[in-house]
């Protein structure tokens, strides 16, 4: 291996100055871009249960009806159980 030589950079040049036209310019663009906001699209994803509800497939949407069933009777009755207790301890 060979000496290592200098591998600095210390030609230092002068920046160039924008003049005062250009930077406004520059300013009026970015302005003009933040003006105008890119909305994305509102795409709302179905829930569970909504999809099931609309399955393709009959199987799917009898489960979906069942479990629905089971779930509004349940309901009922431990909303009147709940009621009864109340109506009790008033």
């Amino acid at each position: 291996m060979g000496p290592q030589h200098d591998t600095t950079n210390d030609t230092r040049k002068p920046i160039p100055l924008e003049s005062e036209a250009e930077i406004q310019e520059t300013q009026n663009e970015e302005e003009l871009n933040e003006a105008v906001p890119v909305s994305e699209p509102n795409i709302e994803k179905k829930s569970f249960g909504e999809r099931w509800k609309t399955h393709r497939f009959w199987l799917f949407r009898g489960t979906y009806y069942v479990l629905f069933s089971v779930w509004a009777i349940v309901m009922a009755i431990g909303g009147a159980i709940a009621w009864l207790i109340a109506m009790l301890f008033i």
